[in-house]
């Protein structure tokens, strides 16, 4: 159970805590999905497969407007994630960057 408390500095997550009265401490309890641990291990596994083709995960923040491109992209090409969009525009600026 994951508890999140309203203070004068906003929300505060108090994991793992049991007995908090929703008046007196004013805090909000959320219950999470019982199958957390099956989600858990998928998420693993799925890791695990990527790694084992060879394959890193980034993380990084782009415009707004990059992002809406690539969604537009990604409708009209009928893929299901962003991942494809992007990985075939980094090779191609790859290339180009190599070829000059």
């Amino acid at each position: 159970m994951i508890l999140i408390a309203r203070s004068n500095r906003g929300l505060r997550f108090l994991a793992k805590k049991r007995g908090c009265q929703n008046r007196r401490n004013r805090c909000l309890h959320v219950s999470m999905k019982r199958n957390t641990e099956k989600i858990r291990l998928d998420v693993a596994a799925h890791r695990a497969r990527q790694a084992a083709a060879g394959r890193v995960a980034i993380n990084t923040y782009v415009p707004g407007d990059l992002v809406e491109a690539i969604d537009r992209i990604k409708e009209q090409r009928g893929v299901p994630s962003r991942a494809p969009i992007i990985e075939e525009a980094l090779r191609i600026y790859i290339e180009t960057q190599q070829g000059t």
